[in-house]
């Protein structure tokens, strides 16, 4: 089966929309904005950084649409990008993903009867993008294997009242629930080209 190049999984959704993106049309893909807080050090010529904070990701894009039914045609990609609170995900080459939602309706210019400009503008609250490859739910004790180029995410699902995230045999993380308490649906990232194991 042949992997679209681009496509969108609205939230709750059971398959991606594949979509004919216009590639010279894209922005805000690769571009980072971050907020760089600096403190003097007397240790240092200058200052040193303390605080990097990246901004929302701000993403557009346009669809060509050709069709003798245009009207309908459009009017399916406006209802795929409808504004909503939960964010969907934007796929490049089933490679990588970015959880994202439509910034407001998309905007449509017509050029013919039959063939139209479809502009679609989405917000990324998160502006990381993720491997899409390695699967994502895990229950303790399990090893867990990215060998893409982009941090996973990763859930942890199984309820227990201590997790721990080690990365090559050094512990990263321990999380404990409150007494009485488990911890279930704990999110965790795994960078790219790293092994990991969840235990809890």
């Amino acid at each position: 089966m042949t992997i679209p190049l681009f496509s969108y999984l609205p939230y709750g959704a059971a398959a991606a929309v594949p979509l004919q993106i216009k590639l010279g049309s894209r922005s805000g893909w690769y571009e980072d904005t971050a907020d760089i807080q600096t403190v003097s050090n007397s240790e240092y010529i200058g200052e040193v950084v303390s605080q990097i904070t990246y901004s929302k990701r701000a993403v557009s894009f346009q669809i060509p649409v050709h069709s003798d039914t245009l009207e309908s045609a459009v009017r399916n990609i406006c209802s795929l990008f409808r504004p909503s609170k939960n964010p969907g995900k934007l796929i490049y080459n089933g490679e990588r993903y970015l959880s994202c939602y439509p910034s407001g309706t998309p905007k449509v210019t017509d050029v013919s009867e039959t063939f139209a400009w479809v502009t679609v503008s989405l917000t990324a609250a998160n502006p990381f993008w993720y491997d899409a490859a390695t699967p994502t739910v895990y229950s303790s004790g399990q090893t867990i294997t990215n060998n893409g180029d982009f941090d996973a995410e990763v859930t942890f699902t199984a309820s227990a009242s201590t997790v721990t995230l080690s990365v090559g045999g050094v512990t990263q993380a321990t999380i404990s629930s409150r007494s009485g308490y488990s911890i279930n649906g704990l999110k965790f990232t795994i960078e790219d080209n790293r092994i990991a194991v969840l235990s809890g």
